[in-house]
């Protein structure tokens, strides 16, 4: 029992260390940017895309948590088709999302290179879906290591392809890539570092089915609060100008 409380605070820790690497490496290219773009118009658009990135992936974070919940470590456990079928039909579904969205508002969010920026984002959004799975997993199997390696790959490749970018004064197609890109890359480089180690080590204890039904609820709930809380932040924001023009309309009368 106490080692296992001390592999769980020693994972907690590597956990919590690679969240604060990659958020340090994340302010670095919030502040590089800026300087480094030079101009306005690029810099709308590298923020722009950046944000519906990260509005994706936070709604997708849903797929980590009913994951982790259906995965138990166990030994010796026969190949199962059901997280591989899960992933392709999750991904077509996100895909096909994003295409709609796109079809519907792309040409007034990202209007230079519509159709190349929309691609970039379907790699990234599925790039992040593949990193969901598999940290999910992982969670379930306790092997936080891991799951640290994947945080600190992904934030630590974002972060030198994107600055070296905006350096070389890449176009906006090969910026929106290089912050795309590196999830699938760490995905990738973990999954082919720890894959004996997690084939046949886990059961799913959900059909797929109920797997897809509990994911998406759980996506739709974090789109529905994401909505909520931008309306909320909009209304505060009307508020706060109501209550200048009240005060303005105040000194007028008075003077």
């Amino acid at each position: 029992m106490t080692t296992e409380t001390e592999s769980a605070g020693a994972g907690l820790r590597s956990i919590l260390l690679a969240t604060a690497i990659a958020g340090a490496l994340g302010y670095v290219i919030q502040l590089a940017a800026p300087t480094l773009i030079g101009d306005d118009a690029g810099y709308v658009s590298f923020s722009v895309f950046w944000s519906a990135l990260y509005l994706c992936v936070a709604a997708l974070s849903g797929v980590q948590q009913e994951v982790t919940r259906a995965a138990r470590p166990v030994s010796d456990e026969p190949p199962s088709r059901v997280l591989v079928e899960f992933t392709v039909i999750s991904a077509l579904v996100v895909v096909v999302a994003v295409g709609i969205l796109a079809l519907l508002f792309g040409a007034a969010i990202l209007p230079d290179r519509t159709v190349a920026l929309v691609a970039c984002l379907c790699v990234g959004v599925v790039g992040y879906l593949l990193v969901a799975v598999l940290s999910g997993v992982l969670y379930g199997l306790r092997m936080w290591g891991a799951v640290a390696w994947i945080t600190v790959i992904d934030a630590g490749v974002r972060a030198a392809l994107v600055v070296t970018g905006l350096a070389l004064k890449w176009t906006s197609e090969w910026i929106a890539l290089a912050i795309s890109l590196p999830f699938g890359l760490a995905f990738l480089v973990v999954w082919t570092w720890r894959r004996s180690r997690v084939v046949g080590r886990f059961r799913l204890d959900v059909g797929l089915r109920r797997l897809l039904a509990q994911a998406g609820g759980t996506v739709v709930g974090a789109v529905g609060q994401d909505a909520q809380d931008a309306e909320e932040q909009g209304e505060d924001a009307d508020g706060d100008d109501d209550h200048e023009g009240g005060d303005d309309r105040e000194l007028d009368e008075h003077t």
